[in-house]
């Protein structure tokens, strides 16, 4: 199925179903893209529903628009992903930064000093330091937490400023979190419904959805220039007032299909667009406040003959893995989406170190944080996160042997 998903919290062979479980050919980031050992590639011609069948009988079957690709020129893999990246987006050049570890730190300026002085004493070269919770977060029943606001949250982090200003003395940049959630828990939810500024159904009325947080909770339209601005308004103050360097892109695979796009579309189509409409708000606010000296990493993404991921985003990232060893959504998932993603002309990726999801999996060992670990140290982008569990899961710094593995 070539449709962005949510993942799930693994992708067993026979699946519960979400918001539990996904089928295995689940994609956070799918591509309309595909490369024949009989030595042709094909690009998609349209962005609603495909479903590619490939070996002895191949098919391509899609809902919300007539099936149709294009074939590439070029006798080798390689030429003909210069082709097919003339359609999806060419990279750029991220900063020289991107490519030094960044480390994940949450739970208050404490904890942002502690890993900083840390990293700086064992003689490790992280360039940036991530703080996801910039805009609240607490550890519940269900995981470590965020409030999915669009705004600092000065009791988490009472001097925001000046601890990003001693960062950046120190050498790291600093990084946050966004995503197009709108829960009616937070001040954006009155804006949102007073501006007009959330998807709606035909009828009119606001359609929520229960966010990863079981909140109730709108999606900003991006298919609706005014909503757009309010969004990018608030990422635009973020990298401005605050100094951020940047953020973690997250979800914005659930566009509904009764949702009703402003700028005339159909729902089918605009479901696979919606995560490069949010890589195209995050890349305009950051451009605007910072020139080229930021990034940014996605989750979600696609592409066809009209665009893609790879030319939006500087930097993908695998997704919600479990914080296990196994090949349906665990450590080993995370070669083949890398060479899957690189196949669909994305550059630059990472994964979280060691896996995400423990919700309903031991906690991350150890020797998984080993293991994962150097696969991060060959992946264009290395980066730790704690996962859903912020005080279970082993970390980089959890004790001397681990610190003086992971320098």
């Amino acid at each position: 199925p070539l449709w962005t998903q949510e993942q799930g919290n693994g992708k067993p062979e026979n699946p519960v179903g979400w918001p539990l479980q996904n089928a295995p050919e689940a994609s956070y980031a799918p591509a309309g893209v595909w490369h024949s050992s009989a030595g042709y590639s094909a690009v998609v011609t349209h962005d609603a529903y495909s479903a590619v069948q490939l070996g002895e009988a191949p098919s391509l079957r899609s809902i919300g628009a007539n099936p149709g690709f294009v074939l590439v020129r070029g006798d080798t893999p390689q030429r003909r992903l210069t082709a097919i990246t003339a359609y999806t987006g060419r990279p750029t050049m991220p900063p020289d930064w991107v490519f030094a570890p960044w480390n994940d730190a949450v739970g208050g300026p404490e904890r942002l000093e502690h890993v900083a002085d840390t990293l700086r004493d064992a003689d490790i070269p992280s360039s940036a330091i991530w703080a996801e919770d910039w805009i609240g977060g607490s550890q519940t029943a269900t995981g470590y937490r965020l409030s999915y606001a669009w705004a600092w949250s000065p009791e988490q982090y009472p001097e925001l400023n000046e601890s990003i200003a001693t960062l950046h003395r120190r050498g790291f940049a600093f990084l946050a979190y966004f995503n197009p959630f709108v829960p009616n828990t937070v001040a954006m939810w009155d804006e949102g419904i007073a501006g007009d500024f959330l998807v709606k159904r035909a009828d009119g009325t606001v359609r929520t959805v229960i966010d990863a947080a079981f909140r109730t909770a709108g999606l900003v339209d991006l298919t609706h220039p005014p909503a757009v601005a309010w969004l990018e308004g608030y990422m635009r103050a973020a990298a401005a007032e605050l100094g951020i360097d940047g953020w973690m892109c997250d979800f914005s695979e659930w566009y509904p299909l009764d949702g009703v796009p402003r700028d005339g579309t159909s729902a089918w189509e605009t479901h696979n667009l919606y995560p490069l409409a949010f890589q195209r708000a995050n890349r305009a606010a950051l451009e605007a406040v910072r020139g080229r000296n930021w990034t940014f990493f996605a989750r979600a993404g696609w592409a066809s003959i009209h665009g893609g991921m790879g030319g939006i985003a500087p930097v993908h990232w695998g997704g919600d893995q479990n914080t296990d060893w196994l090949a349906d959504d665990g450590f080993p998932t995370v070669v083949p989406i890398a060479v899957h993603l690189g196949l669909s002309g994305v550059t630059m990726f990472g994964s979280d170190i060691a896996g995400y999801n423990s919700f309903n999996k031991p906690n991350t060992t150890k020797e998984l944080f080993y293991r994962w670990a150097m696969f991060g140290a060959f992946s264009p982008v290395m980066r730790t996160h704690h996962g859903s569990d912020e005080c279970g899961n082993w970390a980089f710094d959890r004790d001397a042997e681990t610190l003086a593995h992971y320098a």
